[in-house]
């Protein structure tokens, strides 16, 4: 707005010291504005006594009469000061209340007061400005909450986009794992029709392909497999038709290089392969080491037990086979049945291809439990030194582990994954990130019960609220370890007399803990500590009824502890003592929700919380906000 004069004011102060010092401020009157007006705002920018308001107001006045004599503000001038006093209460019910104190500095303005009126006028001058002091408050508050609010909203969105990026990758790292299981398309060398007989003594033509890169042990070893020859004495017969066959067709291929030489040599590595999970390779490496047996002298007892483990070899690629086909369609089921079968047959704890696909069966199935368990094996089987990156069978093992154990609410186990991978590469970025954030929301956790206890519980409710927010960027949206911050959050609410919040955190916890999980034991005690929560928020609400009723739950998941059923005993007495004397003698300022220093009050104070809890609770209970709802 247009300035239409200004005029300094010295004013008297102290500096950091407690010297007394000058300085110099200007009062300034904008185009609309009167002297009152220009003066209520000058006293609250500066914060100086409400009482000089007309002394103000009286030196802006004379600048005004002094350089434009004829200036009219836009003020609607009233005849009395009564007028200007009824006008300023409408203003400060509407919370105006720079408007309200130039109303009573007009007031104060109109000749003729008696000293009962003023004073009078300025005790209700000095209210208005403790009214907007208040309000001032309220406004830097509700800001900072809006602003604090915000920017968890901001960190919300960026955690969120983190995880959603990490879970896509993560994806990927599996759609790329899936693709390896695939067998790669390599061209024909030669082929051959062998008759075989099926179970109705049938001739069944099947074909035995020689591929690229192969030689007759491997193309043999995959043929008998495929087809249920699980025999020694076959392996050889069929490696000698089809080596037969090549010379008849004078099929010119050079066998590739085994890598190893000797029988011994080969039978290690096939051990080495099978404990890999390389089913094929290894069969075709135990027929190696069976053909070279009599060229080096090798005694009966261990060809035997090559033939023994080339047989199991066969076994395990068939099932395998099968599981790949079932885990590339997404049958998880029916792909654990098959790995399953390769456990029974052989130790599976060095296979880290099989183990991953444990894992992830029973994580598309929600057995966390079982994930856990399978991603620990085959972390304790493979090397933990060197950097760990993304995609591979170590890393993934992690990532997922840490997934299962979070849904399964172990933050404990959780950390101890992260913490094998940075233990061996402190630069894994993303697993920091994971690990801090997990840190954070359980040093959160530990400061609420700190709160809690200390009965600080606006203060826990707002570390809570900032640990649900954390919660959003980790990779876990549900599971038992937010029933932890539900239980704490259904305490604070309830303390704090928000019976609706805190019974609702309460309903999600006892349900989410009574929720049986595939693969996972659910603890008894975690669901007593659940209902004896819920228990205690409804006796808060004065709902003793409910009380009882959860209290007795509580007791009967108390799991056989004396201890606990002894104190659960004695807190369903109370509650029926409570509800009995409910009943009699119903407590009306506990209804309503009243101070308890009601009876220090004057009056007219205590009248108006009355009347205020009445309507507030009457709106609350109104029959048609609560339609549908049976309490």
């Amino acid at each position: 707005p247009e300035l239409v004069v200004e005029r300094a004011l010295t004013l008297a102060g102290r500096n950091e010291k407690g010297e007394s010092v000058d300085r110099q401020v200007m009062m300034r009157l904008f185009a609309g504005q009167d002297p009152c007006f220009s003066a209520a705002n000058f006293i609250a920018a500066h914060n100086l006594e409400p009482t000089q308001v007309a002394d103000i107001s009286g030196y802006l006045k004379e600048t005004l009469d002094t350089s434009k004599p004829q200036y009219r503000s836009d003020v609607e001038e009233l005849r009395t000061a009564g007028a200007y006093s009824k006008r300023a209460a409408e203003h400060r019910q509407e919370d105006r209340h720079m408007e309200a104190a130039a109303d009573i500095c007009r007031a104060l303005l109109r000749p003729g007061l008696d000293p009962q009126a003023k004073e009078r006028f300025h005790k209700t001058l000095g209210d208005v400005y403790q009214d907007h002091k208040t309000w001032l408050a309220a406004e830097a508050k509700a800001k900072k909450e809006a602003d604090l609010l915000e920017a968890r909203r901001l960190a919300e969105e960026e955690a969120e986009e983190e995880a959603r990026r990490r879970k896509e990758a993560e994806e990927a790292d599996w759609k790329t794992f899936t693709e390896t299981l695939r067998e790669k398309k390599r061209a024909v060398v030669t082929s051959l029709d062998i008759n075989l007989l099926d179970a109705d003594k049938k001739q069944n033509a099947r074909t035995l392909a020689l591929l690229e890169g192969q030689d007759d042990h491997d193309a043999v070893f995959e043929f008998c497999s495929a087809n249920g020859m699980h025999n020694a004495d076959e392996l050889r017969k069929v490696r000698d038709h089809l080596n037969g066959h090549m010379r008849t067709n004078q099929v010119t291929y050079q066998h590739p290089h085994p890598g190893v030489q000797g029988a011994k040599a080969l039978a290690e590595r096939a051990q080495k392969r099978s404990l890999a999970g390389q089913f094929a390779a290894a069969g075709a490496d135990y027929s190696r080491a069976i053909q070279l047996a009599p060229q080096e002298a090798v005694e009966g007892p261990l060809v035997d037990e090559w033939q023994r483990q080339a047989v199991e070899m066969m076994g395990n690629d068939k099932l395998f086979g099968h599981a790949k086909d079932e885990f590339e369609q997404g049958k998880w089921e029916g792909a654990l049945a098959y790995l399953h079968g390769i456990q029974k047959n052989s130790p599976v704890s060095g296979m880290s291809v099989v183990l991953l696909m444990q894992a992830r069966c029973n994580q598309q199935l929600g057995r966390w439990a079982e994930v856990v368990r399978v991603a620990g094996t085959l972390l304790q089987n493979v090397a933990s030194r060197g950097s760990w990156v993304r995609g591979q069978p170590r890393m993934m093992a992690v990532s997922i582990g840490a997934q299962a154990a979070m849904e399964m609410g172990d933050s404990e186990k959780t950390l101890k994954f992260y913490q094998l991978v940075l233990r061996n590469d402190p630069e894994q970025k993303d697993i920091d990130r994971q690990y801090k954030g997990l840190k954070k929301i359980v040093k959160m956790l530990k400061e609420a019960d700190d709160f809690l206890a200390k009965s600080k519980n606006h203060r826990a409710m707002e570390v809570l609220e900032n640990a649900l927010s954390a919660m959003k960027g980790m990779d876990v949206s549900s599971g038992m370890f937010r029933t932890n911050l539900l239980l704490r959050m259904c305490s604070a609410n309830s303390e704090l007399r928000r019976h609706e919040e805190a019974l609702l955190a309460c309903d999600q916890c006892v349900t989410q803990r009574q929720t049986p999980v595939a693969g996972m034991f659910t603890d008894p005690r975690k669901i007593s500590e659940a209902y004896a929560a819920r228990a205690t928020a409804h006796m808060n609400d004065h709902n003793y009824d409910e009380a009882v009723r959860d209290f007795k739950a509580a007791r009967e998941h108390a799991g056989g502890r004396q201890d606990e059923e002894q104190k659960l005993d004695g807190k369903i007495q109370d509650a029926s003592w409570k509800k009995r004397e409910w009943g009699e003698r119903r407590d009306h300022r506990q209804v309503l929700e009243l101070p308890v220093n009601l009876h220090q009050l004057t009056p007219d104070k205590q009248c108006t919380w009355v009347k205020k809890q009445h309507k507030l609770l009457a709106r609350k209970w109104h029959p048609d906000k609560a339609k549908g709802d049976k309490q």
